[in-house]
């Protein structure tokens, strides 16, 4: 597993997501993960050209064009990992990393619209411009990847549109707009929503959206928000939202992706180490990669 720091905030409301890979990248963080049997390789971290502790952006147009310049790096690093064959394990950083992790993993792969994903959030991350109530790039990461928006971050990488709406899934959603609901539906992108999991139980859920993003593939990720946990077991997240998904059920079921020689790249977002239970929150993220992580190495 490669790990990869994406220290963006710009795209959030409460920017202090940027700190999340410095900490999770201390030393003693990373002897932690050894600690769980991870094999794993450092590959730094991206930042954004101006931090979000130097008070200089004010505005919403300076956030943009920070957050475009960002997701263009991180898109070419991942690429990079991807086309030598590597696994890539991005950390977080808010979610509107998600347009440059998986623009590079799809295009290293030379996968565009040929590959699965898991999205494992509290909610939608969907919107467009004209839905966005607060505009903030964290929410929209999903549609640009589905090919809809502004056309610069559509085309990310290789210039195409990278994901199909019916290899796509989300497991975990709870909060929502309609205008976002409304584009998943009209693509026909299938949603898993919290009662439906609480009925259901995860266990089948998950195999389910397996099945989705593995078949007519070449290969799939899981993108993890960390608010789609319950907050009790993932509380030093931005965007908290009662009733989400356990500790337990989620890392059981991830640890079935550790069997798929389909699973490309994991990325973890939303980690806030400034906010109450820091550090019970970096733990997860070590059990997360660790139950991740492929049984024959990477």
């Amino acid at each position: 597993m490669h790990l990869l720091g994406a220290a963006i905030g710009w795209g959030a409301q409460k920017i202090k997501t940027e700190l999340g890979p410095e900490v999770f990248f201390k030393d003693i963080s990373l002897k932690k993960l050894k600690l769980l049997g991870v094999n794993f390789k450092c590959e730094g971290i991206i930042s954004p050209s101006i931090s979000v502790c130097s008070g200089e952006v004010k505005d919403k147009e300076q956030r943009s064009m920070l957050v475009k310049e960002f997701v263009v790096r991180l898109t070419e690093r991942v690429q990079h990992l991807v086309k030598h064959e590597k696994f890539p394990v991005v950390i977080g950083g808010d979610h509107s990393m998600a347009m440059g992790t998986w623009s590079g993993v799809t295009t290293g792969l030379n996968a565009e619209g040929q590959f699965g994903l898991i999205w494992f959030d509290a909610h939608m991350d969907a919107h467009l411009k004209e839905t966005s109530p607060s505009l903030a790039y964290h929410g929209m990461p999903l549609a640009r990847l589905l090919g809809q928006g502004r056309q610069f971050l559509v085309e990310l990488g290789s210039g195409k549109v990278k994901l199909n709406p019916k290899h796509v899934c989300l497991i975990g959603i709870r909060s929502y707009e309609e205008g976002e609901k409304s584009l998943l539906e009209s693509l026909g992108v299938r949603v898993f929503y919290m009662d439906e999991i609480q009925k259901r139980g995860l266990d089948v859920v998950f195999n389910e959206a397996l099945n989705i993003v593995k078949n007519g593939t070449k290969g799939f990720g899981l993108s993890v928000d960390l608010d789609g946990f319950d907050p009790k077991d993932a509380p030093a997240t931005g965007s908290l939202e009662k009733g989400g998904i356990s500790k337990e059920d989620a890392l059981r079921n991830f640890a079935k992706l550790s069997k798929e020689l389909k699973f490309k790249a994991l990325e973890i977002a939303e980690y806030n180490p400034t906010l109450k239970g820091a550090e019970q929150t970096l733990t997860l993220m070590h059990q997360i990669i660790a139950a991740c992580e492929h049984k024959k190495g990477n």
